[in-house]
């Protein structure tokens, strides 16, 4: 669990890293650091497929063989029908699947998105119930949700050096900029190859093809 319970806290590890031992004599505002975390944050769900930002599908149904995205995906990791994972395909596969095969009914085997929909071949009858997972965009860091936002509380290092890395957009490069990504790539491979270690050993895994296409 991270001993860093509000953003004051957090701004001034960052800040410490940046600028030097004390913070107090750092000239960056408030705003500034506010608006890198918010880019930061964007950077880093981008990129996580771990446990602690994934979740479940909850109310989606299809109408018209289409099931609307979460407003909060970033990837698919395990989407299912009726208790059956589906193939992730790129648009032109299925767009082609639909074309050879019009009328073709069954059990569905294959989904792309398009748009911000979901798309499925067999069609999709109209209130069918979409289960499994997916890898999510969590709520922006706050006082009131760094507490309950689990990855930052497995690894709040991620959010600082997300944060130092993308401070060359507000304040130009820095000389340091080359250790820090290393140190943001280390911490954010760590996670994700722990997650995919675990969804071995339960034979999970093969979730991971979502995670290549449904981005």
């Amino acid at each position: 669990m991270s001993d860093i319970t509000t953003l004051a806290s957090f701004y001034t590890e960052v800040t410490r890293l940046m600028d030097g031992e004390d913070p107090t004599v750092s000239d960056v505002s408030v705003d500034s650091l506010n608006r890198l975390l918010r880019v930061a944050q964007r950077r880093i769900y981008r990129h996580m497929r771990t446990r602690y930002n994934e979740k479940a599908f909850a109310g989606v149904v299809s109408t018209g063989n289409l099931a609307p995205i979460p407003a909060d995906f970033e990837a698919g990791s395990d989407l299912q029908v009726g208790g059956v994972s589906l193939e992730p395909v790129p648009r032109q596969v299925l767009d082609q699947y639909q074309q050879d095969y019009v009328g073709n009914s069954g059990k569905p085997q294959k989904f792309t998105r398009v748009g911000s929909a979901f798309s499925f071949w067999p069609a999709l009858t109209d209130g069918t119930a979409i289960n499994g997972t997916y890898y999510a965009r969590l709520p922006d860091l706050t006082d009131s949700s760094i507490a309950t936002n689990a990855l930052f509380q497995v690894a709040d290092d991620l959010f600082i050096f997300g944060c130092l890395v993308e401070s060359a957009t507000f304040f130009g490069a820095d000389k340091r900029m080359q250790v820090w990504e290393a140190k943001y790539q280390s911490i954010k491979s760590d996670l994700n190859r722990s997650d995919m270690r675990a969804a071995y050993s339960v034979g999970r895994a093969k979730r991971t093809s979502s995670t290549r296409i449904l981005k």
